[in-house]
């Protein structure tokens, strides 16, 4: 079901708009969730410091704090040079929350 929907959703996007509108939408989103992944870094030693760390983040704290620096630098110009393509992203984003939402519940109830 996920790969149908992905897939006409595909569809409408490619027939939305160019390709660059697409990209930028895209690569906007991505660098949201980039941020997030590396800010994962620090909330998981702050919340569960005796976890086994089978991979060790190099040059912690300097390095993933950078990232996030220039990931968040990079959605800010984002922003502000390219608004449209920009919100249009998250607003594809937002419209997969309540989707989310209700097939987690609907699995919760099928078991």
């Amino acid at each position: 079901m996920a790969l149908l929907v992905h897939g006409l959703l595909a569809v409408l996007y490619v027939f939305s708009g160019t390709f660059d509108q697409l990209t930028d939408m895209l690569i906007f989103v991505s660098w949201i969730f980039y941020a997030m992944g590396a800010l994962g870094v620090f909330v998981l030693r702050r919340t569960a410091p005796e976890e086994p760390r089978p991979y060790r983040v190099w040059g912690y704290p300097v390095v993933p704090a950078l990232f996030i620096f220039f990931a968040a630098v990079y959605v800010v110009v984002t922003l502000l040079d390219s608004s449209r393509n920009a919100l249009m992203g998250l607003l594809i984003v937002a419209l997969g929350v309540p989707l989310y939402l209700y097939w987690r519940v609907a699995e919760q109830n099928h078991q």
